[in-house]
């Protein structure tokens, strides 16, 4: 039984960058507020909400941002977060008895980036966001209406994909993507044959258990570099080889395959 009203045939909208089903923002089903309006929702609902909704959040988002682009030309523009569901109301956010927000969460006050800033009970909220292959994040709105504590979302990059899904150790990318934007075209090129060399290097070394998961974050890793010197063709390619990979793995799990197609999704190269 679907409970709340949310089930197949439930309309996803947005208010802008906000998430709505059948016309209702949505807040996480843990804590009781008897005086709002939005529409309850359990982790195994939101779920539902979205995994069949990840084309149309995906599209919203780049649409969002390709018009921030057009009309801020001179600006560095990053792609938006979305607002999914409440998880507290102001009162049930703030202080320091805060039923949202952990002790290191509370003293954070800023974006909540890691699922141990925030209380246990809201975990599973969470984890179905990760498992729609979506970056997770908790924010608060100091007032208004839409005042507490919220569940966001965001499309991850290939970096994001490697570090949070993968578990692939990209510490030395950024330096590399760093260090592309300074060479010439030829040392670009050296640059990217020996990252390549090297990481094939260190997949050859990890386990076999692990050495597909490895894999693929090379040729993701190899992906970013190329993606960060304009070559598409070269970027189009690992990203094949990446997914060609991961189908044929029953080891790589359902959630890194959503969050590489999610990261992958119509993106600019």
């Amino acid at each position: 039984m679907v409970a709340n009203g949310i089930g197949e045939e439930s309309t996803i909208d947005f208010q802008s960058n906000w998430l709505t089903v059948d016309g209702s923002l949505l807040r996480a089903d843990v804590l009781r507020s008897s005086r709002s309006d939005r529409l309850s929702v359990s982790a195994e609902e939101l779920g539902r909400v979205l995994l069949p909704g990840r084309r149309a959040i995906l599209t919203t988002i780049e649409d969002f941002y390709q018009t921030q682009i057009f009309a801020h030309p001179d600006s560095t523009i990053v792609r938006p977060s979305l607002w999914t569901a409440q998880l507290g109301t102001t009162t049930q956010t703030d202080g320091k008895q805060s039923k949202v927000f952990t002790n290191e969460g509370y003293n954070n006050g800023g974006i909540i980036q890691t699922v141990e800033e925030i209380n246990p009970s809201f975990h599973e909220h969470w984890n179905a966001v990760k498992q729609a292959g979506f970056l997770p994040e908790v924010r608060r709105v100091s007032k208004g209406q839409q005042g507490g504590a919220w569940l966001l979302l965001r499309k991850p990059s290939l970096p994001d994909v490697l570090k949070h899904w993968l578990q692939y150790d990209s510490t030395n990318l950024q330096t590399a993507i760093e260090t592309l934007k300074d060479d010439d075209s030829e040392a670009q090129l050296r640059t990217i044959r020996t990252f390549r060399v090297m990481g094939e290097i260190a997949v050859d070394e990890v386990s076999n258990p692990e050495r597909s998961r490895h894999q693929i974050g090379l040729m993701l890793a190899m992906a970013a570099l190329k993606s960060a010197v304009g070559d598409t063709t070269g970027y189009n390619q690992e990203i094949d080889d990446a997914f060609d990979y991961a189908d044929n793995d029953t080891s790589i799990d359902q959630a890194s395959i959503r969050a590489l197609e999610n990261s992958t999704f119509e993106l600019n190269t």
